[in-house]
């Protein structure tokens, strides 16, 4: 017999559950943007690393702190990073470190080294932390729902894409946002938790 664990109904759906968007022009232009530069963020870390860890093995792995405060050194060296969301590039490096420290500590067996990723992948994806930022009239989040077929992504003048229904999305908390691209389906998706 199975037991069911107590969960809240957003919960169950928000982990289970893609929504098509519908981006034109300049937001298609905008979240290949994101993908470009996310990838771009992911494969310096893994080149400075390979690097470092072929010099020397043995040499500890920094913290997740140290490695985010070179973010703000690429996005000065690199002008075009600035035109991207900093929580999205801030959740590539999290996910570099998860990733490093997994190969480093062999928790798991088959876990390998990170690899480069390619424009040429099947899926590309990107994730967006929903974070609050002031504006003059209070408060706001960078991921909102307008309207049950709109989503708002971005700070004030962000981009506001067509959906599919978000009827059970209202009264949620949206943690972040994963924005996907299939090739071979050549659709557009987006995933909430």
């Amino acid at each position: 017999m199975a037991f069911k664990t107590k969960l809240a109904e957003h919960e169950i759906q928000l982990g289970t559950r893609q929504y098509r968007i519908y981006p034109e022009g300049e937001q298609i232009a905008w979240i290949w943007q994101l993908f470009g530069a996310n990838r771009f963020v992911w494969n310096q870390f893994v080149a400075a690393f390979e690097a470092r860890y072929e010099a020397n093995p043995e040499l500890k792995f920094p913290k997740i702190g140290v490695l985010k405060s070179w973010l703000p050194l690429m996005r000065k060296e690199y002008e075009w990073l600035k035109r991207v969301n900093s929580t999205s590039l801030q959740f590539t490096v999290e996910r570099f470190s998860d990733a490093m420290w997994a190969f480093l500590t062999k928790k798991q067996v088959k876990q390998g080294k990170p690899r480069f990723k390619s424009r040429k992948y099947y899926s590309q994806t990107a994730t967006i932390k929903n974070v609050k930022y002031q504006t003059k009239t209070g408060a706001q989040a960078q991921i909102a729902v307008l309207s049950p077929h709109h989503l708002r992504i971005g700070k004030k003048n962000g981009i506001a894409l067509r959906t599919s229904s978000l009827n059970n999305l209202r009264n949620v908390r949206i943690q972040k946002a994963v924005i996907s691209y299939r090739q071979d389906l050549d659709r557009y998706y987006i995933s909430f938790s």
